[in-house]
């Protein structure tokens, strides 16, 4: 039953996480097997709701028919009728929320019911009750999507107990010899046993192969949101899909933003002074709270470049989906408080180095929003605001916030308490002449001891605006206080001790100066629950990082298991699970339809189908044959014939129908089953052994005709669910047997409604199961497809914006950090490219700086492709590159070679500049600036919103000096 249970431990989990026990097929995990249960039930409540409308007026129809034309007895009567009212009762009670909240006890204890009831009718009225034992194991394997075994085990025993009733039955009735009775017992057990053999490995086939798709799909979508995940913390979400899309050239007027300049000072002493493990740990604990800031104030974060953070609040494509209280604080105001809690989040932190100080400039305008590159696309902010923010950061002084006056008057008034400006003045500013600009500071700290640490927390915090943008933005009341997800530890990323200086918890908690963690959560903790939504679906320790070549990693990624993501609390009380993203995304009403939208992928879909079905083409093929085989020889034994002249007739037809079918299995490794014209011999073969059938009614006594119908029963069966007919084949296939077989019945002239009704209602009970079974198939399999293509797409850009060991880390579930000696960095810069860009922005065409950047690094990345190096990023006008592209062994590389192609791509750009700036007299003034350095980096993603892939270290300080 789909009950709450309790969570299980999932370090308990076998390794693959998804695996089902083979026999009972059930998942070894609980809680996935009751995630798998909800979505089934879901999923075919209504089907089974039809069902049982279906059943119950056919019920009602037999009825009325025996109580018109039979003339029953009180007893008899009263019986058909309680068979109704029980059949209407569970029909309205399937409606009920008791039935969603017990399925499958409710099944199983309706169908053990029906079963004991059809039991006990057939003892009571003396019936002989063949057909409907026929047709119990199609009903409940086929139709209804309960645990297989328990049918199994439920079926076996009614069986059992019919087949010990009929051998008494028969055996009261002297009007048969002693041969007839055990012909008609022999063949009962022989067919009846088939039957619900066959049914039952259906049965089988259908749930495993609904376990094993429903596997196959978690998995699938699980590299689809990891994907999603990994692309969407690498692009901004309003440029993400215009890019799959094949977009390169995006240029967009963003209208009026404030930007945020953050450097942190004395980077480059830091970097000689700090051990690489202590540098990244310190970068991404850092980027990480500025990344939640972020969130927070609904600012987007733009880049990170080496010491650099970047971010733009009123950025129009971004501001979609914030909390409206946000917006009512104009951009310059929420820039302006982040700003300072990015100060306050610094404020006491201590390095080797000293203590950690970060300086602001933030300037407010015009932007142009822009992806630049080719097989590595880089959403860029251009225009002269980008420019002067900078300059308001290079002017500014150490451990202070600087502000235009552009600004200062966008921030209007505030209150003195809580933020004090101090005027400047005019001062001089690189390519902008003299402008007004101020310091911003809060006015008073204080000091207090909590949990055993300073925290400095300024006054009137719970009542300032930053806390209430802060809850607004968290969806909590003014009064409560917001929790941050600290950054975890990181002192695993490299090799080496950690300085003495550097092992401290100072970091722990320290989001905001003003928020104090209260809620119990370790920072490990937290940092699992920050990747996990930002990075996969489900990670293993996530705070263990995997080294690049030369460290060692054990851990191994959890399974991708993420029940609280994909369901809700229903209307009647249970979990029900939603469809997730992924399958609302590529639900498609054709896949509903019995022929996909073009031919070739009907021929793929039909020879994926044939091939999962093989197995089971050749047990029904094989089956038939050997039941067909073992009847026919039972037909020469001395069982009384209406007609001995017909017997040869009869031989030819069942021996030549068993000896086609046995062909057909031996033809199976020529895989004649995926030929087009296969359809059209399993219809002539089937057509074949109905008429040697069929022909037996001829041949029988009246009361053995019975045999001949559970041969037919056996056969539509077959047609049904052995894997060899699509449903169109099936209703052509089964409706002309039928009229064969009705047209039979009709001349026989004996039981002739009941054979033709009962046949008609299994026949009907079979093609609903493959109506169903192949609907779904169809859909799963169209579905399937479109996942593939959108991870086959998804890939293609990850593999062009990282490098694949970089990706693996990431859906592992791993920081993404390594350290590599010998490393050779290409920083480049084009030299006038601020003169060309002030000039565009003077007669208003920042467009056209995009389109230059755009055609140009789309050159350098061709040539990177060319001459098989890195493209670690672009800022600006600046390119860099690395000689490892990150596709071979760190053992395997050849250093001198790596040298060599980045020496032969800066000659190659030098080249193609000097190019441009001939040809283009705007650009002649443009030219370029290399340097060139190889030694020691750190590479990783640092970060958690719009991270990048960079290089950190003094030797890329140093190549960037070398420019």
């Amino acid at each position: 039953d789909v009950n709450p249970i309790n969570e299980i431990n999932r370090e308990e989990l076998d390794p693959e996480g998804l695996e089902f026990r083979p026999y009972y097929l059930t998942f070894y995990d609980n809680l996935l097997e009751r995630e798998y249960q909800t979505s089934q039930i879901r999923g075919s409540l209504a089907y089974t709701r039809v069902v049982f409308i279906i059943i119950t007026a056919l019920v009602i129809a037999w009825t009325v028919y025996e109580w018109i034309f039979e003339d029953p007895e009180i007893l008899y009567a009263f019986v058909k009728a309680f068979f109704i009212v029980a059949s209407v009762a569970f029909c309205i009670f399937s409606f009920s929320k008791s039935f969603m909240k017990n399925y499958h006890t409710s099944m199983l204890l309706a169908m053990a019911a029906a079963l004991i009831g059809n039991s006990l009718y057939t003892i009571v009225f003396e019936k002989d009750g063949s057909v409907t034992t026929a047709l119990t194991p199609v009903m409940t394997f086929v139709l209804f999507n309960i645990s297989t075994y328990k049918l199994f085990i439920l079926n076996v025993i009614h069986l059992i107990v019919y087949l010990l009733r009929v051998s008494f039955f028969y055996a009261d009735h002297h009007e048969y010899t002693s041969d007839e009775i055990l012909y008609i017992l022999i063949n009962y057990y022989v067919m009846l046993s088939g039957i619900t053999f066959f049914s039952a490995f259906v049965g089988y086939q259908l749930e495993r192969g609904r376990r094993t798709l429903y596997v196959l799909n978690r998995r699938m979508e699980g590299d689809f949101e990891k994907n999603q995940d990994i692309l969407a913390n690498l692009l901004p979400e309003f440029v993400k899909d215009r890019i799959k899309k094949g977009e390169r050239s995006i240029a967009e007027d963003m209208g009026h933003v404030t930007i945020i300049f953050c450097d942190i000072c004395q980077f480059h002493k830091i970097t000689t002074t700090e051990k690489p493990h202590d540098l990244i740990e310190m970068l991404d604990k850092l980027f990480g709270q500025f990344d939640e800031l972020c969130s927070n104030y609904g600012i987007q974060k733009i880049e990170t470049v080496g010491k650099t953070y970047m971010a733009c609040g009123g950025l129009k494509a971004s501001e979609v989906g914030i909390d409206p209280r946000l917006l009512e604080q104009n951009p310059a105001k929420r820039c302006l408080h982040m700003a300072l809690d990015m100060m306050d989040v610094v404020k006491g932190k201590t390095l080797v180095s000293g203590e950690l100080k970060i300086r602001i400039g933030i300037h407010t305008g015009t932007v142009i929003a822009g992806v630049v590159g080719a097989h590595k696309p880089q959403f860029s902010l251009i225009g002269d605001t980008v420019n002067t923010s900078s300059r308001m950061c290079s002017t500014g002084a150490d451990a202070k916030l600087h502000i235009s006056s552009d600004v200062h008057k966008l921030v209007g008034t505030v209150d003195p308490k809580e933020i004090t400006f101090i005027d400047r003045g005019d001062i001089p500013v690189k390519g902008k002449g003299h402008m007004h600009t101020y310091f911003v500071e809060r006015p008073s700290f204080t000091t207090r001891r909590r949990g055993g640490r300073d925290r400095t927390v300024r006054h009137g915090t719970i009542k300032s605006d930053t806390l209430k943008l802060q809850a607004l933005a968290l969806g909590k009341n003014e009064s409560e206080t917001p929790k941050f997800l600290p950054r975890t530890n990181t002192r695993t990323l490299l090799d080496g001790d950690r300085s003495e200086e550097t092992k401290r918890d100072d970091w722990e908690g320290a989001a905001t100066s003003s928020v104090q963690r209260d809620d119990g959560l370790s920072s490990d903790q937290d940092r699992a629950k920050l990747l996990t939504r930002r990075f996969t679906t489900a990670v293993k320790n996530p705070d263990k990082v995997k080294k690049n070549p030369g460290y060692s990693n054990p851990n191994k990624r959890a399974p991708t298991i993420h029940p609280d993501k994909s369901k809700t609390v229903g209307k009647f009380g249970i979990e029900v699970l939603q469809e997730s993203a992924v399958a609302q995304k590529f639900t498609d009403p054709r896949n509903w339809t019995f022929r996909c939208e073009t031919s070739e992928l009907e021929i793929e879909y039909r020879h994926a189908t044939l091939r999962g079905s093989e197995r089971k083409i050749l047990i029904g093929f094989g089956l038939t044959a050997i039941i067909y085989l073992i009847l026919t020889l039972l037909i020469f034994i001395d069982t009384p014939k209406e007609n001995e002249s017909d017997i040869e007739i009869l031989y030819t037809l069942r021996f030549g129908f068993v000896f086609i079918t046995a062909i057909t299995v031996a033809s199976a490794p020529a895989r004649v089953y995926l030929r087009p014209v296969f359809p059209y011999i399993v219809i002539i073969i089937y057509s074949f052994g109905f008429l040697g059938t069929s022909y037996t009614l001829f041949i029988f006594k009246n009361n053995l005709r019975t045999v001949a119908t559970l041969e037919a029963l056996f056969l539509f069966a077959i047609i049904n669910h052995s894997g060899s007919l699509f449903f169109k084949h099936i209703i052509a296939c089964c409706f002309f047997n039928y009229g064969v077989w009705v047209i039979c019945v009709a001349l026989d002239n004996i039981m002739t409604f009941e054979i033709v009704f009962f046949t008609a209602v299994y026949l009907l009970m079979n093609f609903l199961g493959a109506f169903i079974r192949e609907a779904a198939d169809r859909r799963a399999y169209l579905l399937t497809l479109k996942i593939e293509e959108e991870n086959k797409k998804t890939d293609e850009l990850l593999k062009n914006l990282l490098p694949p060991v970089v990706i693996d880390m990431l859906k592992d579930g791993q920081l993404a950090a390594a350290c590599y000696k010998e490393i050779t960095m290409l920083y480049a810069d084009i030299v006038g490219f601020t003169k060309f860009s002030a000039a565009c922005q003077r007669r208003n065409e920042p467009q056209t700086v995009v389109e230059m950047l755009s055609k140009l690094f789309t050159k350098f990345d061709n040539q990177c492709k060319q001459f098989g190096v890195y493209k670690v990023h672009t800022i600006g006008d600046c390119y860099v590159v690395m000689g490892y592209k990150g596709d071979v062994d760190d053992s395997q590389r050849n250093i001198v070679t790596e040298v060599m192609h980045v020496i032969k791509m800066a000659f190659s750009m030098i080249s193609h500049i000097h190019k441009v700036a001939a040809e283009n007299e705007d650009l002649s003034e443009i030219n370029m600036r290399i340097g060139i350095h190889t030694g020691e980096v750190i590479t990783g993603i640092i970060g958690t919103e719009i991270v990048r892939y960079d290089v950190y270290g003094k030797d890329a300080i140093i190549a960037n000096e070398m420019e």
